[in-house]
């Protein structure tokens, strides 16, 4: 319908300090956030962490991207030699906004580090890297987020499974770190192939999903990537006829 209400969604992002032609400081965020919620029926809006939280308020939906290595100390650790140098305006800003809007059940996504800052918000941990910390296989740093890695498996009843009719899809994955403890409140819905953790839901809040690969880039060519954007457009419309 012509008339039909787009919700509008922020989506996170960080600020590089090599501007364009290095002259400047900028945000940017991949275009394809943006092509993935038009197709879904929703507009999407960067939101930078110079924000002012307050922004939240004129948001129908949190999208949690990509990005540097969070702060270890968000979740009782030391950083270690192979973790990025923080960012710490991103990560309280990121986490502030997150925890605000849990608590105002809007919908959320959380996409590779978006998925492990939801992890930290819930109370858990990760591996600061994945080869160094870990028995796992070396499938998830892959070069190209163009590239499929690994296949996930589907666990159980979830926001993921509703969206296929098969038990497992092929992602794609560019990210040295992941969840290890479980956040509380958190259940796992995903696994790779070396049964590292792959995606969460939140058991407590409407729909609060996050994923380790990066469904915005592959969504054009894999339609249950596609979905994902899908279902969460719809649970951002349904949870505005609550209000």
């Amino acid at each position: 319908m012509a008339n039909e209400y787009r919700p509008l969604i922020g989506i996170t992002c960080g600020v590089s300090e090599k501007g364009i032609e290095g002259a400047y400081p900028h945000v940017s965020l991949p275009l394809a956030f943006y092509q993935v919620l038009q197709n879904s029926g929703a507009y999407g809006i960067a939101i930078p962490p110079m924000f002012n939280l307050s922004v939240l308020s004129k948001l129908d939906g949190l999208i949690l991207t990509g990005g540097a290595d969070i702060d270890p100390s968000f979740y009782r650790q030391i950083r270690k030699p192979y973790t990025d140098k923080p960012d710490k305006i991103r990560d309280n800003f990121e986490f502030k906004i997150l925890v605000d809007a849990l608590n105002l059940d809007i919908p959320i996504l959380g996409i590779c580090r978006g998925g492990q800052l939801l992890n930290v918000a819930f109370g858990g941990t990760l591996y600061q890297d994945i080869l160094k910390e870990c028995p796992y296989l070396d499938i998830h740093n892959v070069k190209s987020e163009q590239e499929i890695s690994h296949e996930i498996e589907l666990i159980g009843t979830s926001k993921l499974a509703d969206l296929t009719e098969f038990n497992s899809e092929a992602v794609n994955s560019k990210h040295h770190q992941a969840i290890d403890d479980l956040g509380q409140g958190l259940k796992v819905i995903a696994v790779a192939t070396d049964n590292l953790i792959e995606a969460v839901e939140s058991t407590q809040h409407r729909w609060v999903v996050g994923v380790q690969w990066h469904p915005e880039v592959i969504a054009k060519h894999k339609n249950f990537h596609q979905r994902i954007f899908n279902t969460f457009v719809e649970s951002v419309k349904t949870n505005l006829l609550r209000m």
